[in-house]
């Protein structure tokens, strides 16, 4: 109403189309509905939309939604009178797989992948930050003997297995992905992979033992140390990646619950990315003894083992109860805003090891921690502002929730061929290794420099770019963003690892100063929330 108020005066009419969980889940399903209940598929209306110069588009947050979410999503709307079908958490048939696979398409990054189309230019409106500054809201005490800090795998991790290449002319056309079995048959993951001469393609494996190992010890360390175990993931829009690391957190903090009851467990569908709230549902079907027996089980951890940071203390929901209850690039903001504490479970604010396998971001937000814990708590009522440039156009960096995230079937190797058999990438895998594939337009990197220019002319800001020479992606946009910005770029416009980026930033920041972020996309989902938070308490007031 209050949009349309406004845009009444300009004579533009408004249209509101369905994004919701619940209207995605009934639109998918249409043929169970009554004819009165049928609602029109949105998601097609707005994927032609976003390609029409003349379509302006305002959208409000929307869910990248969890198994959890959505078992909940369809027994609500089946309650609410929608006959939808069961969803088959243990598919007895075709048919009961195939509504699986419909169900679990609606999950993770769904939205997003179909709206931005373009690359994003992100700022916090003069408004909204002249209300923050004449009356600044609460932050956390940083001191210089916070313990906090950030965990993260120093080896066989995305970061450290990456590979990089621009396609050649000869290279381009339609790829595949390719498992290799030890005896030597392949299998063909993924095929029509489209790339153009140009486009910067990456491929990565985390190395699912070495994750295993790493959980394990960080989860006594922080036992040892007496400090909040709390883990931060994105397992809602990187479902396959995350959502996997997430499940071996939960299995690996349950270790002995897990060990024991591993036939009850197959038995029930219990699985550990859904998380400790999803196990507890399970175990309701179990009859009394064997259920108290489990529960006590469950207790007994989370009595002697490593205290974990609450997500909710009034509901008792720790990191561990649920993927969606923790996002890391908003949790490590209000990490950030809050002193570096976290609630125990008696609500208590401690100092804590944020836990982040892969080490791609987890080094940027440890120098982040670094910095504020030498130079103290920014004041919202002087601070300078941050706008973001995000690299996002053709499904830039989309990484670990989409159709080229792979795990590895066996012992092998996963490669990467070209349409004339050129092999790009190849990875040596062992079974459950997860792999995962991305490609980078050209044009939307040169759109991106672009309008990281554009920026430096209309503000004489600083420009940073944050890009690690040391990360093999990186190094291959540097080498595209340097002869793009050629050599009358403005003496404001730099490159910097993204540690260095975020120290620069909060300088800036914290003397009042405004900075422009040039990021890919992922790391500008990081970014985006991590300083208008402490900015204006809250990231969803961005432009």
């Amino acid at each position: 109403p209050v949009m349309a108020h406004f845009l009444a005066v300009a004579d533009v009419e408004l249209e509101q189309k369905d994004i919701s969980f619940a209207g995605r889940i009934l639109q998918e399903f249409s043929e169970y509905l009554e004819p009165d209940q049928v609602i029109p598929d949105d998601m097609d209306t707005l994927a032609y939309m976003v390609e029409t110069p003349l379509a302006n588009i305002i959208k409000l947050p929307n869910a990248s939604a969890t198994t959890n979410q959505l078992v909940k999503a369809v027994k609500e709307l089946q309650a609410a009178g929608f006959k939808l079908p069961d969803y088959p958490e243990l598919p007895r048939d075709e048919k009961e797989r195939k509504i699986r696979s419909r169900y679990d398409a609606l999950t993770g990054s769904v939205v997003n992948p179909v709206l931005r189309k373009g690359n994003a230019v992100r700022s916090i409106p003069p408004a909204v930050k002249e209300a923050s500054r004449r009356d600044p809201h609460a932050m956390g005490e940083w001191k210089k003997e916070s313990r906090t800090y950030v965990a993260h795998m120093e080896d066989d991790d995305f970061y450290a297995t990456e590979q990089s290449s621009e396609i050649t002319a000869g290279a381009s056309g339609a790829m595949r992905v390719e498992y290799v079995g030890e005896d030597g048959s392949v299998k063909v993951l993924k095929s029509g992979l489209d790339v153009s001469e140009g486009d910067i393609v990456d491929a990565a494996v985390l190395k699912r033992q070495a994750l295993k190992a790493f959980l394990a010890d960080v989860f006594e360390t922080s036992k040892r140390d007496d400090l909040l175990a709390s883990l931060h993931l994105k397992a809602t829009m990187m479902k396959k990646t995350d959502g996997i690391a997430f499940g071996e957190a939960v299995a690996a903090y349950f270790k002995t619950v897990f060990d024991a009851h591993e036939e009850e467990f197959d038995r029930l569908g219990v699985n550990p990315n859904n998380g400790l709230s999803d196990l507890r549902h399970k175990i309701q079907l179990l009859d009394d003894d064997e259920r108290r027996e489990i529960e006590e089980e469950i207790k007994d951890c989370l009595e002697s083992g490593a205290p974990l940071a609450m997500a909710n203390v009034k509901d008792d929901v720790t990191h561990l109860d649920a993927p969606n209850v923790v996002i890391m690039d908003v949790s490590m903001a209000n990490l950030a805003r809050w002193g570096g504490q976290l609630q125990d479970k008696g609500g208590q604010y401690r100092d804590t090891m944020a836990i982040i396998p892969d080490s791609t971001y987890a080094r940027m937000h440890q120098s982040g921690i670094e910095y504020l814990k030498a130079h103290g708590t920014p004041d919202p009522a002087t601070m300078g502002s941050v706008t973001t440039v995000r690299l996002q156009a053709g499904g830039a960096e989309e990484y670990g929730s989409k159709e080229t995230t792979f795990e590895a079937p066996g012992k092998g190797l996963i490669r990467l061929v070209s349409e004339n058999g050129d092999i790009l990438h190849t990875h040596n895998v062992e079974k459950g290794d997860i792999w995962r594939l991305c490609r980078t337009k050209n044009e939307a990197i040169e759109n991106w420099v672009k309008l990281a220019l554009e920026q430096a002319a209309q503000h004489q800001d600083d420009v940073i770019f944050w890009l690690d020479d040391n990360r093999a992606h990186d190094a291959q946009v540097i080498r595209k963003v340097n002869a793009l910005l050629g050599h009358n770029a403005p003496d404001t416009v730099v490159i910097m690892t993204p540690e260095a980026a975020i120290q620069k930033t909060l300088a800036r920041t914290m003397a009042g100063k405004n900075t422009v972020a040039v990021t890919g996309n992922l790391i500008g989902d990081h970014v985006t929330d991590y300083f208008p938070i402490m900015e204006i308490a809250s990231s969803s007031k961005m432009l």
